[in-house]
Protein backbone atom coordinates (compact mmCIF):
# COMPACT_ATOMS: atom_id res chain seq x y z
CA UNK A 1 0.00 0.00 0.00
CA UNK A 2 2.79 2.42 0.92
CA UNK A 3 4.61 1.57 -2.32
CA UNK A 4 1.44 2.26 -4.33
CA UNK A 5 0.92 5.62 -2.65
CA UNK A 6 4.55 6.56 -3.24
CA UNK A 7 4.30 5.70 -6.94
CA UNK A 8 1.05 7.66 -7.18
CA UNK A 9 2.69 10.67 -5.52
CA UNK A 10 5.72 10.49 -7.84
CA UNK A 11 3.41 10.21 -10.86
CA UNK A 12 1.45 13.24 -9.68
CA UNK A 13 4.60 15.31 -9.18
CA UNK A 14 5.88 14.42 -12.65
CA UNK A 15 2.95 16.10 -14.36
CA UNK A 16 1.63 18.34 -11.57
CA UNK A 17 2.09 21.44 -13.70
CA UNK A 18 3.17 20.64 -17.27
CA UNK A 19 2.15 24.18 -18.19
CA UNK A 20 5.08 25.56 -16.19
CA UNK A 21 7.38 22.94 -17.72
CA UNK A 22 6.20 23.90 -21.23
CA UNK A 23 6.82 27.61 -20.62
CA UNK A 24 10.32 26.87 -19.32
CA UNK A 25 11.07 24.65 -22.33
CA UNK A 26 10.01 27.34 -24.80
CA UNK A 27 11.99 30.00 -22.94
CA UNK A 28 15.21 27.99 -22.69
CA UNK A 29 15.29 25.43 -25.50
CA UNK A 30 13.12 26.31 -28.47
CA UNK A 31 14.77 28.77 -30.85
CA UNK A 32 12.61 28.02 -33.88
CA UNK A 33 9.62 25.94 -34.90
CA UNK A 34 6.97 25.57 -37.56
CA UNK A 35 3.63 23.81 -37.81
CA UNK A 36 0.39 23.65 -39.76
CA UNK A 37 -2.38 25.49 -37.93
CA UNK A 38 -6.01 24.53 -38.50
CA UNK A 39 -8.58 26.89 -36.98
CA UNK A 40 -12.29 26.22 -36.49
CA UNK A 41 -13.18 29.24 -38.67
CA UNK A 42 -11.71 27.45 -41.72
CA UNK A 43 -8.28 29.07 -41.69
CA UNK A 44 -5.37 26.76 -42.50
CA UNK A 45 -1.79 28.02 -42.63
CA UNK A 46 1.84 27.04 -42.25
CA UNK A 47 3.32 29.01 -39.34
CA UNK A 48 7.05 29.71 -38.81
CA UNK A 49 8.67 31.26 -35.73
CA UNK A 50 12.28 32.12 -34.86
CA UNK A 51 13.69 34.06 -31.92
CA UNK A 52 13.64 36.89 -31.06
CA UNK A 53 10.14 37.15 -32.58
CA UNK A 54 10.22 36.58 -36.33
CA UNK A 55 6.95 35.21 -37.68
CA UNK A 56 5.89 33.98 -41.11
CA UNK A 57 2.45 32.76 -42.13
CA UNK A 58 1.78 31.08 -45.47
CA UNK A 59 -1.98 30.90 -45.95
CA UNK A 60 -3.28 27.60 -47.32
CA UNK A 61 -7.02 28.19 -46.84
CA UNK A 62 -9.08 30.21 -47.64
CA UNK A 63 -6.68 32.72 -49.25
CA UNK A 64 -4.09 30.41 -50.76
CA UNK A 65 -0.88 32.15 -51.78
CA UNK A 66 -1.03 35.02 -49.26
CA UNK A 67 2.15 35.37 -47.19
CA UNK A 68 2.65 37.53 -44.10
CA UNK A 69 5.95 38.21 -42.32
CA UNK A 70 6.49 40.02 -39.03
CA UNK A 71 9.90 41.63 -38.46
CA UNK A 72 10.44 42.39 -34.74
CA UNK A 73 13.33 44.77 -35.48
CA UNK A 74 11.12 47.00 -37.60
CA UNK A 75 7.87 46.17 -35.77
CA UNK A 76 6.21 45.82 -39.17
CA UNK A 77 4.13 43.21 -40.97
CA UNK A 78 4.96 42.67 -44.63
CA UNK A 79 2.23 41.16 -46.77
CA UNK A 80 2.48 39.62 -50.22
CA UNK A 81 -1.20 39.25 -51.22
CA UNK A 82 -0.55 37.40 -54.49
CA UNK A 83 2.07 34.69 -54.98
CA UNK A 84 2.22 35.51 -58.68
CA UNK A 85 3.03 39.19 -57.98
CA UNK A 86 6.20 38.95 -55.89
CA UNK A 87 6.99 42.66 -56.15
CA UNK A 88 3.67 43.69 -54.62
CA UNK A 89 4.43 43.85 -50.89
CA UNK A 90 2.43 45.85 -48.34
CA UNK A 91 4.03 47.25 -45.19
CA UNK A 92 1.63 47.50 -42.25
CA UNK A 93 1.53 47.98 -38.48
CA UNK A 94 0.86 44.74 -36.51
CA UNK A 95 -2.19 46.53 -35.08
CA UNK A 96 -3.69 47.06 -38.55
CA UNK A 97 -7.06 45.21 -38.80
CA UNK A 98 -6.02 43.85 -42.20
CA UNK A 99 -3.35 41.64 -40.64
CA UNK A 100 -5.22 40.66 -37.47
CA UNK A 101 -7.01 37.33 -37.24
CA UNK A 102 -10.80 37.11 -37.19
CA UNK A 103 -10.53 36.97 -33.37
CA UNK A 104 -8.31 40.05 -33.21
CA UNK A 105 -4.96 38.29 -32.66
CA UNK A 106 -1.83 40.23 -33.69
CA UNK A 107 1.08 38.59 -35.50
CA UNK A 108 3.57 39.86 -32.92
CA UNK A 109 1.56 38.04 -30.22
CA UNK A 110 0.87 34.85 -32.16
CA UNK A 111 3.73 32.62 -30.97
CA UNK A 112 3.18 29.56 -28.78
CA UNK A 113 5.03 30.99 -25.77
CA UNK A 114 2.64 33.96 -25.70
CA UNK A 115 -0.27 31.50 -25.74
CA UNK A 116 1.18 29.51 -22.85
CA UNK A 117 1.86 32.65 -20.83
CA UNK A 118 -1.71 33.81 -21.40
CA UNK A 119 -3.02 30.48 -20.11
CA UNK A 120 -0.68 30.84 -17.12
CA UNK A 121 -2.05 34.33 -16.47
CA UNK A 122 -5.56 32.90 -16.29
CA UNK A 123 -4.36 30.11 -13.98
CA UNK A 124 -3.01 32.78 -11.62
CA UNK A 125 -6.57 34.02 -11.19
CA UNK A 126 -8.35 30.68 -11.30
CA UNK A 127 -7.82 26.94 -11.11
CA UNK A 128 -6.25 24.29 -13.31
CA UNK A 129 -7.14 20.65 -13.89
CA UNK A 130 -4.40 18.40 -15.32
CA UNK A 131 -4.84 14.87 -16.65
CA UNK A 132 -2.30 12.38 -17.99
CA UNK A 133 -3.75 11.06 -21.25
CA UNK A 134 -1.01 8.70 -22.31
CA UNK A 135 1.00 10.53 -24.97
CA UNK A 136 -0.26 13.96 -23.92
CA UNK A 137 -1.28 16.13 -20.98
CA UNK A 138 -4.78 17.59 -20.92
CA UNK A 139 -5.02 20.99 -19.23
CA UNK A 140 -8.23 22.84 -18.33
CA UNK A 141 -7.81 26.33 -16.86
CA UNK A 142 -10.80 28.41 -15.68
CA UNK A 143 -10.82 31.94 -14.33
CA UNK A 144 -12.21 32.44 -10.85
CA UNK A 145 -15.43 34.44 -10.60
CA UNK A 146 -15.54 35.26 -14.30
CA UNK A 147 -11.98 36.61 -14.43
CA UNK A 148 -10.96 36.98 -18.09
CA UNK A 149 -7.73 37.42 -20.04
CA UNK A 150 -7.62 39.24 -23.37
CA UNK A 151 -10.90 40.80 -22.22
CA UNK A 152 -13.16 37.82 -22.98
CA UNK A 153 -11.38 34.49 -22.37
CA UNK A 154 -12.40 32.80 -19.10
CA UNK A 155 -11.39 29.24 -19.94
CA UNK A 156 -8.63 27.48 -21.88
CA UNK A 157 -8.23 23.81 -22.71
CA UNK A 158 -4.93 22.45 -24.05
CA UNK A 159 -3.38 19.19 -25.13
CA UNK A 160 0.40 19.21 -24.69
CA UNK A 161 2.55 16.51 -26.25
CA UNK A 162 4.13 14.67 -23.33
CA UNK A 163 7.62 14.51 -24.86
CA UNK A 164 7.99 17.96 -26.47
CA UNK A 165 5.35 19.83 -24.39
CA UNK A 166 4.32 21.47 -27.68
CA UNK A 167 0.56 22.09 -27.98
CA UNK A 168 -1.40 19.72 -30.19
CA UNK A 169 -4.71 21.44 -29.50
CA UNK A 170 -5.93 24.64 -27.88
CA UNK A 171 -9.38 26.08 -27.31
CA UNK A 172 -10.70 29.21 -25.61
CA UNK A 173 -14.14 30.02 -24.18
CA UNK A 174 -16.03 33.11 -23.03
CA UNK A 175 -18.01 33.79 -19.84
CA UNK A 176 -21.09 32.08 -21.28
CA UNK A 177 -19.08 28.93 -21.91
CA UNK A 178 -19.21 29.43 -25.67
CA UNK A 179 -16.28 28.38 -27.82
CA UNK A 180 -14.28 31.39 -29.05
CA UNK A 181 -11.55 29.62 -30.98
CA UNK A 182 -10.32 26.09 -31.54
CA UNK A 183 -6.86 25.39 -32.99
CA UNK A 184 -5.19 22.15 -34.08
CA UNK A 185 -1.37 22.01 -34.41
CA UNK A 186 -0.07 19.52 -36.99
CA UNK A 187 3.19 18.65 -38.80
CA UNK A 188 5.25 20.24 -35.99
CA UNK A 189 8.98 20.84 -36.57
CA UNK A 190 11.15 22.12 -33.70
CA UNK A 191 14.65 23.64 -33.86
CA UNK A 192 15.15 22.49 -37.43
CA UNK A 193 17.45 25.44 -38.17
CA UNK A 194 15.59 26.87 -41.15
CA UNK A 195 17.18 29.98 -42.62
CA UNK A 196 15.98 33.36 -41.39
CA UNK A 197 15.90 34.35 -45.06
CA UNK A 198 12.36 32.97 -45.08
CA UNK A 199 11.39 36.04 -43.04
CA UNK A 200 12.39 38.31 -45.92
CA UNK A 201 9.86 38.69 -48.72
CA UNK A 202 11.43 39.07 -52.13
Amino acid sequence: MRCFLLLLFISYISFANPLDDAIQKFEKEYRSYSYVMKVNDGMVLRYYYATPGYVRMDIIEPYKGVTLVYDPNMDKVFVRPFKSMKNLILELSPDNPIVKSSKGHRMDESDVLTLLRTVKELEGNGKMLTEDRGSSYYIDVRGRGGVAVRKVITRFTLLLDKESLFPRYAASYNREGQLIEEVFFEDILINTGFSKDIFILR
